[in-house]
């Protein structure tokens, strides 16, 4: 059975693993009654074993020939119809990009609710808010409409989830009225996103906080580069770079529960067992510096670029593409002395790229609208920190 945690404004313990239902096996080639069997496996084994929170949205589980639209709550409520919430909440988010009015939220609300087969959800979200949104949002009729449902009994928390900086987040948490947020957290956004500050910013306003990404997708845990293993292998051989990632999170006193999306069994029942001895203060000063260390590498080679070329034309002379290539070779190959001779070749000189005069030039050309610059220098950091 997995662990549990009491929160500041959640009533009774919450599991400290939930269920996060977006990532739920796909149609792929299989038929939807197939889906709907496995996700029911999956619902059933997590309730077994001690999970009691399941986090769903109106758009999750949707195909491209829109058969599958809305299984994750379709099969959620056919298992709890049967089954029984007892101590279990269901969580849903309130669609406000499609709302323009009252009815538009009464029609999303009673799609939700009808395909959870109940007449309330435990935990209602504005899903994806950033400083923007909520400028655009706050003080709108979407608060008033949570708070109606609230009042009315048909919402029992009323929460958020955010994307996006540490002060943007502080205007959110402090606006008085939730009882939880989801904030992206995991051992490579420690520093960026909402931050640890973050976390202890809505640990003293009284929210919740329930952690999502927390393996960002399982993308942390495949295609490591080299320095970041180098430095896993420094904290033992005891856990799985999984375990060392999930004992980073519930080490903090400050996260209530950390939703978790898995695409198939094996893998619940494989996050199930790590966290049926999970304790905050598991970790030792010297691991939290290893780990600090791990986020730190992952900053500073969190490249997005695709090499597509538009930033050829560099002012300074450099050849961007050509330097992404080879400096994410370098990042996963164990021997790249062959790549550093190639990057030195095409950063010497005149072309060092810590002389990059941030032109903006490259960034305008940029496809992907990267901060060309900034990706420079993180290159330049990530190099310094690790091969000096």
């Amino acid at each position: 059975m997995v662990v549990y945690r009491y929160g500041k404004k959640i009533c009774g313990p919450v599991s400290l693993l939930s269920l996060g239902c977006r990532r739920f096996p796909a149609l792929g080639d299989n038929s939807a009654d197939v889906i709907k069997n496995q996700i029911y496996e999956m619902i059933d084994y997590a309730y077994k074993n001690g999970v009691t929170y399941f986090d769903t949205t109106v758009m999750n589980m949707k195909n491209n020939n829109g058969n599958t639209e809305g299984i994750s709550e379709v099969v959620l409520g056919e298992y709890f119809a049967q089954q029984g919430r007892n101590n279990v909440m269901l969580g849903a988010k309130l669609p406000w990009e499609f709302c323009k009015n009252k009815e538009n939220c009464d029609h999303y609300f009673k799609i939700q609710t009808e395909r959870l087969r109940t007449d309330y959800v435990d935990i209602y979200l504005l899903q994806g808010l950033n400083q923007d949104v909520w400028n655009g949002i706050k003080d709108s009729f979407l608060i008033d409409y949570m708070l109606e449902l609230k009042k009315e009994g048909k919402i029992r928390y009323i929460g958020f989830s955010f994307d996006g900086p540490y002060e943007g987040f502080c205007d959110v948490v402090s606006y008085g009225i939730w009882d939880l947020c989801q904030i992206q957290m995991n051992v490579a956004d420690m520093f960026s996103q909402v931050t640890i500050k973050g976390l202890k910013k809505a640990f003293d306003e009284g929210v919740d906080v329930f952690v999502t990404e927390p393996l960002r997708g399982g993308k942390l845990l495949n295609n490591i580069p080299v320095a970041v293993l180098e430095k896993y292998n420094k904290l033992g051989n005891r856990y799985s770079v999984a375990e060392w990632c999930f004992r980073w999170l519930y080490d903090s006193p400050y996260i209530t529960s950390i939703l978790c999306g898995m695409r198939n069994i094996q893998q619940l029942k494989s996050d199930i067992q790590v966290f049926q001895e999970a304790s905050p203060d598991c970790l030792s000063d010297d691991e939290k510096n290893i780990i600090k260390d791990i986020c730190r590498l992952y900053n500073s080679i969190d490249i997005q670029c695709t090499e597509c070329g538009c930033c050829r034309e560099c002012m300074n002379g450099l050849n961007i593409p050509q330097i992404v290539t080879i400096v994410k070779s370098m990042l996963v190959s164990n021997n790249s002395f062959a790549n550093k001779i190639k990057y030195r070749r095409l950063t010497s000189g005149e072309k060092d790229i810590g002389k990059c005069k941030e032109c903006e030039k490259c960034a305008i050309e940029c496809s992907k609208k990267i901060d060309i610059a900034d990706m420079m220098h993180g290159i330049l950091d990530y190099l310094d920190f690790h091969f000096g």
